[in-house]
């Protein structure tokens, strides 16, 4: 499996994202739609199970925080695509995270 699409409200939440991740770690793609509950330790085990990822969309309100933003930010280093929509809280340490180590970003 290279890319994985998660609807909106599906309410999976962060032990559904660390599940996810440690059972998907050759994804190329994830898309997670808004309203799954979605926090800072879900973000970070996306980002340490799946440092493959060139393409990441987190929906709105999941509430990633500057914690997940930094850690997708510091592990997943080769993506090329990045939607954090609305209401995720990464805060200015996690816009910084991104900007400094995601360096191969063509889409923000």
């Amino acid at each position: 499996l290279t890319s994985l699409i998660i609807g909106k409200g599906n309410g999976n939440g962060s032990d559904g994202a660390i599940a996810i991740a440690r059972h998907c770690t050759g994804l190329t793609s994830l898309s997670i739609g808004k309203d799954n509950h979605i926090e800072g330790d879900g973000a970070k085990a996306i980002a340490q199970y799946c440092q493959g990822l060139m393409s990441l969309t987190i929906g709105a309100d999941n509430q990633i925080g500057s914690y997940g933003a930094t850690a997708i930010a510091q592990r997943c280093t080769n993506l090329t695509s990045l939607c954090i929509d609305k209401r995720n809280e990464i805060g200015s340490d996690g816009a910084a995270a991104i900007a400094h180590h995601c360096r191969k970003l063509k889409q923000i």
